[in-house]
């Protein structure tokens, strides 16, 4: 108990002081369960919670499959031995543990990323001598600038861990937004990418719609636009900058590291937006979040069309009766990390153009 007085437990000093002091006049054997039972609690709802990137210098596709391999089994790790020599820094942002916060990042479809309530003396310690950066851009919007209070924040959260389901990494949740899957299928089927409807009710969906717009003002003001004219973009929300939406709800303040493999990776379009609601409610702390995020299938699909068009085509999926044939073969991409293969025919030959 002398050590308890002097204060080593840093974090819990205050409040050690004051129950000591009530239960001076008991024995350390009666007291000891809860003394342990408030430590405990102490730890787990108020210390920080930190999301962590690991800036990478720059993952070949097979180190980001390997990772991903370790992911799916349930074994990836912070400085996972896959991309451990690949990491260069970390960028550390300090979450809200209860009301509203914003915050975007770049490139997640090759940094790992993760959520913990490990400290941040841990943290330094784990990634030492990695610098730690605090450069994730991040604000504390209130209710009427994102138009959407509290009581609407707690009835979305219901509605997700209502209709959603949990994935590996951790959060219940609800998506919407483009799919890569048609591109896969042969172009008279299709051949570009699809808005999936089926994974978040029309109610959900119109919940967001204001959180969504806050996103896309954001991503406004650091001069992003929608490409294609908007004409995947829209289709999500009109006027609206991301290509897909999620809604996740996370009880636990831990969420496994992992790659946003199918984020498009494409310059003035690798960005990824939230905004966070925490509290809590009868079962404890929770944080319900929207995340707005580009599609790497719309990027493929669209570059496709211009390569088309370079070819000497007329762009469309739907035009192919019009094709011009030659007889020397496309050139394949040096980086193409679409499918572009899938979307030609066996025999089809096009002007060969070379890109990289």
């Amino acid at each position: 108990m002398a050590a308890l007085r002097a204060g080593t437990c840093v974090n819990v000093t205050f409040y050690l002081c004051h129950f000591i002091f009530i239960v001076e006049s008991r024995s350390f054997v009666h007291t000891a369960p809860v003394f342990l039972t408030f430590l405990v609690y102490r730890c787990s709802v108020n210390s920080p919670i930190y999301f962590v990137i690991e800036n990478t210098k720059g993952l070949t596709n097979p180190k980001c499959d390997a990772f991903a391999k370790r992911f799916k089994d349930g074994i990836a790790t912070p400085l996972d031995q896959t991309i451990k020599n690949e990491v260069v820094s970390i960028s550390v942002l300090a979450l809200k543990q209860k009301g509203l916060q914003y915050y975007d990042a770049n490139k997640l479809h090759e940094r790992p990323h993760y959520m913990t309530q490990e400290s941040m003396s841990q943290i330094k310690i784990k990634y030492a001598p990695r610098p730690v950066l605090n450069d994730i851009s991040t604000c504390e919007p209130t209710a009427a600038e994102i138009g959407f209070n509290e009581s609407e924040w707690l009835i979305l959260k219901d509605q997700v861990l209502a209709e959603g389901s949990v994935n590996v990494r951790g959060n219940t949740v609800l998506t919407k937004g483009f799919s890569g899957q048609n591109m896969r299928k042969k172009r008279e089927e299709g051949g570009q990418p699809c808005l999936t409807t089926s994974y978040m009710s029309e109610t959900v969906a119109h919940s967001v719609t204001p959180l969504l717009n806050f996103l896309t003002l954001k991503a406004s003001e650091k001069d992003y636009m929608p490409r294609g004219g908007g004409c995947f973009a829209n289709e999500l929300l009109t006027g609206n900058f991301y290509e897909a939406v999620a809604v996740a709800v996370t009880r636990g303040p831990d969420v496994v590291p992992h790659m946003d493999r199918e984020n498009d990776w494409r310059d003035g379009f690798d960005i990824m937006g939230a905004i966070t609601f925490s509290g809590s409610d009868g079962q404890g702390y929770f944080r319900i979040g929207v995340f707005g995020y580009t599609r790497k299938c719309v990027g493929d699909y669209l570059d496709w069309v211009v390569k088309k068009e370079q070819a000497g085509r007329i762009s469309g999926a739907d035009s192919d009766d019009k094709l011009i044939a030659n007889t020397e073969p496309l050139v394949r991409p040096v980086r193409a990390r679409g499918k572009w293969a899938d979307l030609l025919h066996p025999n089809e030959k096009l002007t060969p153009i070379q890109w990289s």
